[in-house]
């Protein structure tokens, strides 16, 4: 019985000509319009993963960024007092402030595929 009413239907289908045109162009658009929400849809997703990716690499630069400048600080605060200037000679001193705020960062900038300071030339 649903065998002949299926046949019936596509018979009535293959004779009415502007019917099966607009069933054709029906159909076209509906594969056009699937392949574009399906490629949106893995655009997007992509999109989210960067996204996602780029912000949780940002939080990781920003915590190591704040480490060495704490670390920078708290070596230009152990030099304002005068002993450390008498204890040692002033040129052990400022390469201990060099090392402390530039080779650091310089360092963990090259792990991180930070550039250094370039000129916009």
């Amino acid at each position: 019985m649903k065998k002949e009413m299926i046949f019936e239907i596509l018979n009535k289908i293959e004779s009415d000509i502007k019917f099966k045109r607009k069933l054709r162009a029906f159909l076209i658009v509906g594969i056009i319009g699937f392949f574009i929400i399906s490629a949106m849809t893995v655009w997007l997703g992509f999109k989210a993963v960067n996204y996602v990716a780029s912000k949780t690499n940002e939080v990781d630069q920003t915590l190591i960024v704040q480490g060495h400048v704490v670390s920078c600080w708290s070596k230009v605060q152990s030099l304002i007092g005068i002993q450390v200037w008498f204890e040692k000679s002033p040129i052990d001193n400022l390469m201990d402030l060099k090392v402390a705020c530039l080779e650091n960062i310089s360092s963990s900038s090259q792990n991180l595929n930070i550039p250094k300071n370039q000129d916009n030339n």
